[in-house]
């Protein structure tokens, strides 16, 4: 069970990291005002796990083609998309800027 904890602390490269921290501390320190910090990294490392379980069973049930289960399981993408989702659900009307430019409702 651990590997779907400590693969959250893995990255392919630096820009695999650099985007996933910076998702997360734009869209994170809102979500973690709202749930507090214990909440907020419960919320974050167990979706991480079911991220990473749910790559898992669906690389098993559509085949390794598909998803490309040889990859590794590895990044923090699982729990950032999660608390990029808890984000649009409490705070709908924020804006985010796309690609840094182009401003876009959440």
């Amino acid at each position: 069970m651990w590997r779907y904890v400590t693969s959250q602390f893995l990255h392919a490269s630096f820009l695999h990291i650099a985007m996933n921290m910076l998702g997360l501390f734009m869209l994170g320190r809102q979500v973690e005002r709202e749930m507090g910090s214990k909440r907020f990294l419960t919320f974050y490392l167990s979706c991480g796990v079911i991220a990473g379980i749910t790559y898992v069973l669906a690389g098993k049930m559509l085949g390794p083609d598909v998803l490309g289960v040889g990859d590794p399981l590895i990044g923090a993408s699982g729990g950032v998309f999660a608390v990029l989702l808890a984000c649009a659900v409490k705070f709908p009307q924020m804006r985010l800027l796309l690609m840094f430019i182009f401003p876009v409702q959440i």
